[in-house]
């Protein structure tokens, strides 16, 4: 509740970069839309094209599925494996390389992250320490994190992991290529031993 009264959705969409009209209408982010069919209250939105809708916390989490799914669709040739929990597992499922596994613990998740040659902690929330990017770099994968709360903090770009512009699927994009294709992924690697687990 502290967000939602904090954080209208027009303050949401307009960080994440949508053009709100003076009729409080904009481009819905989650269809092909050309012409503004999202409206945007104070507490809500309501696209008028594809029916979505919710608070500020639904929007945010909308965005956040976008951005990891649109990089998911401009790299067909590598297998995403999604885990947790959220509205994004309907897309997910029309996605050809992406895999949704639900919410682990405990060995499962452990076996997920260490099998991985590349963790994404896309969070658009301000959190201090995430265990999830801790938990990574402890099994030696190398971490993509978005510039949010204490994130930046725990990972040292260009040697244990990179960071990307929260909700950026460009960017986003491109920091996944530049570990999981990198002639020197072993150097990742060894960042996150030495300097992260070991530090």
């Amino acid at each position: 509740e502290n967000i939602k009264d904090a954080v209208s959705v027009k303050q949401a969409a307009e960080y994440y970069g949508l053009t709100v009209n003076r009729s409080n209408m904009c481009c819905c982010p989650f269809h092909n839309d050309s012409t503004p069919s999202m409206k945007i209250y104070d507490k809500n939105y309501h696209c008028f094209g594809c029916g979505a809708h919710g608070d500020v916390i639904y929007f945010t989490a909308r965005i956040f599925g976008t951005s990891q799914l649109e990089a998911a669709k401009r790299m067909p040739e590598t297998q995403f494996v999604f885990a947790g929990y959220g509205e994004s597992e309907k897309n997910i499922a029309k996605v050809s390389n992406a895999t949704y596994v639900g919410f682990k613990t405990g060995d499962e998740l452990k076996n997920l992250v260490k099998k991985a040659k590349v963790s994404v902690y896309p969070s658009q929330w301000y959190e201090n320490c995430p265990f999830s990017v801790i938990e990574s770099q402890m099994y030696l994968t190398p971490v993509v994190g978005s510039r949010m709360g204490g994130i930046p903090e725990l990972i040292r770009e260009g040697e244990t992991g990179e960071l990307f512009e929260s909700g950026n699927a460009d960017e986003l994009e491109y920091k996944i290529k530049k570990i999981y294709y990198s002639d020197d992924y072993d150097r990742y690697v060894e960042c996150v031993d030495i300097k992260t687990v070991f530090a």
